[in-house]
């Protein structure tokens, strides 16, 4: 068989960078290094998109350093929001298990009970859901594991320290409505907003977060990914949650919703909700994209990140925005 890709040594690579795509090598070693460190697909495949002329040609400008830069630029934001996530994963699935706690009780034939659930939806998807997450409670890790054979239950707060982020998310739209609106008020503490506008919110939120977090996690192109428009932030809401500071009434004229990474971004600082993770998440992307190093770097850091503005959606005045929402909020 004749294959379509076959192999390549690192110097056939690089040869055919150049010839075939016109990139420009000016440090054959350092290419070698890059595409040992890196490897081809994730410089290479993960960027070409919009690197890339109508000629299937690199852009003048680009070259393998610039490509390694921008690389590691994009796996450093990603890092960033990946971390913060996490906390956010962590703060729901509290929240959630200590509402189903005190509403509901502390066993799981309590708490996983479906009678508790919405009744006017598919029940076939609401025994899915309840299965899934039982099935934790069966087989599931340390705590779970150490709670089934140490406790005579296993609450909440424990269960849910070992289930998929995307079954509490769909627990959570499944609640009655009593129970969600207590747990969506402790989510987002907001004024300004209605029940309902909060209770669309959260879910949209906590959906972008989950989904983009995916594609950080399983490598996928990140910064061409675009989360369903159903999971779309209603910008006309998030503007009176983090004022027009950080959603301006442009960003608003040019669509009510958004479903890019600057959501994912902003859907994190919404549900973080505590003024010193805030701090420190702001802290980080603003130390990304306003490095102080030496001239030479600094100029190099704002291409990338203009760049990067442009592919993501991100605003390019992000780090004014940011430091504006720092002084006049926290």
């Amino acid at each position: 068989m004749s294959y379509n890709k076959p192999f390549l040594s690192y110097e056939q690579l690089i040869n055919k960078l150049v010839s075939e795509k016109g990139l420009r090598v000016e440090n054959r070693d350092f290419a070698r290094q890059a595409l040992e460190t890196y490897s081809y697909y994730d410089l290479v495949n993960g960027y070409q998109e919009v690197f890339l002329d109508n000629n299937n040609k690199y852009l003048n400008r680009i070259t393998m350093e610039y490509l390694v830069a921008f690389h590691l630029f994009d796996k450093t934001v990603q890092s960033i929001l990946l971390k913060y996530s996490l906390q956010v994963e962590t703060r729901f699935k509290n929240t959630l298990a200590y509402f189903l706690g005190h509403n509901l009780g502390v066993d799981v034939c309590d708490y996983l009970n479906g009678h508790y659930y919405k009744t006017k939806v598919n029940k076939t998807v609401l025994k899915k859901v309840l299965k899934r997450i039982a099935n934790v409670h069966r087989f599931g890790d340390y705590p779970t594991k150490h709670y089934r054979e140490n406790h005579n239950h296993i609450p909440p707060w424990i269960l849910f320290k070992n289930t998929n982020f995307v079954d509490v998310i769909d627990l959570y739209i499944l609640c009655n409505q009593p129970l969600k609106h207590q747990i969506t008020e402790s989510l987002l503490p907001y004024p300004g907003i209605t029940l309902d506008e909060k209770v669309r919110t959260a879910i949209n939120a906590l959906s972008l977060i989950r989904k983009y977090r995916n594609a950080i996690a399983h490598n996928l192109k990140f910064i061409r990914y675009q989360a369903a428009s159903r999971h779309q932030l209603e910008l006309p809401i998030l503007e009176r949650i983090v004022t027009n500071i950080l959603v301006t009434p442009t960003d608003i004229q040019e669509g009510s919703g958004k479903n890019d990474v600057y959501s994912m971004m902003l859907s994190i600082l919404i549900l973080l909700n505590d003024k010193t993770l805030v701090a420190n998440y702001i802290k980080e992307l603003l130390e990304l994209i306003t490095p102080s190093f030496s001239r030479q770097i600094q100029d190099v850091q704002e291409g990338l990140f203009a760049d990067y503005c442009i592919i993501t959606g991100i605003p390019e005045d992000l780090s004014s925005r940011l430091q504006t929402y720092v002084e006049e909020q926290l």
